[in-house]
């Protein structure tokens, strides 16, 4: 249950599928808008997903999770799906289960994962939390300040051991340049950090026009948002004082 394949299969056999468990599962289209409305349980996601437009995702995920009449065999294929590589540690302790209940082995088997737990490793290597886990949550609208070339860098230095001239040169040629925060890569996962996402960046600065590192069609106005807005632009002119003698 430590490992990222454990999780992924704790998120199957959660009896209460939560929008993270279908997001673990590689449901990302129904696992976002569960998430974001905070839908558990199998009754709130089917109506979630018929009113989205989802069914085909949701009848994918209760085919994934429906065990058949091998126990066994379905547990295999589920693991296979699932990517798990070491599938024996999961099938033991599902053997365990079918020992304790036959009647209910699914939820001694979820219990028995949730008690394993991996001997403590030495420290070493640099910290990181596995994918999953290090995507965090989407946001459901975005805003990307300052989309202009130069301004999300990774902070390179010079590199004193090995010079940019020369990786042009022999077999040095092939070495990949440093990002400067040009990476196609890194750009991508920035620029989709929620469902909607606006990329702000200014027409011009102190050093000339700034060309932005992607180009994007402009949004619509928004709808106003009060009865003030929707009036018509008259502009307000307050009467003349009076005095009374």
């Amino acid at each position: 249950a430590d490992t990222e394949e454990g999780e992924r299969v704790l998120a199957l056999l959660n009896p209460m599928p939560t929008g993270r468990d279908l997001l673990a599962l590689g449901f990302s289209a129904l696992g976002r808008r569960a998430l974001r409305l905070g839908l558990a349980g199998e009754e709130a996601l089917a109506l979630l997903a018929e009113r989205e437009g989802l069914l085909q995702e949701w009848q994918a995920f209760l085919a994934l999770r429906t065990p058949g009449p091998n126990l066994l065999a379905w547990a295999e294929e589920a693991l296979e799906r699932l990517g798990v590589l070491a599938k024996e540690p999961f099938l033991y302790r599902l053997r365990l289960a079918l020992r304790a209940d036959k009647g209910n082995p699914l939820a001694w088997w979820r219990s028995l994962l949730l008690d394993e737990s991996l001997p403590p490793e030495p420290n070493r290597g640099v910290a990181v939390l596995p994918p999953l886990r290090a995507l965090g949550i989407r946001a459901k609208r975005a805003y990307v300040l300052d989309w202009v070339a130069g301004r999300y860098t990774l902070g390179e230095g010079e590199d004193y051991f090995l010079l940019e001239e020369l990786r042009e040169r022999g077999l040095l040629r092939r070495l990949p340049r440093r990002l400067r925060g040009l990476d196609p890569l890194f750009l991508q996962a920035l620029s989709t950090r929620g469902d909607e996402v606006y990329l702000l960046y200014p027409e011009a600065g102190p050093s000339g026009a700034y060309e932005p590192l992607e180009k994007g069609m402009r949004p619509e106005p928004l709808p106003p948002s009060g009865r003030l807005e929707a009036l018509p632009e008259e502009s307000f002119t307050p009467p003349l004082p009076t005095s009374h003698a």
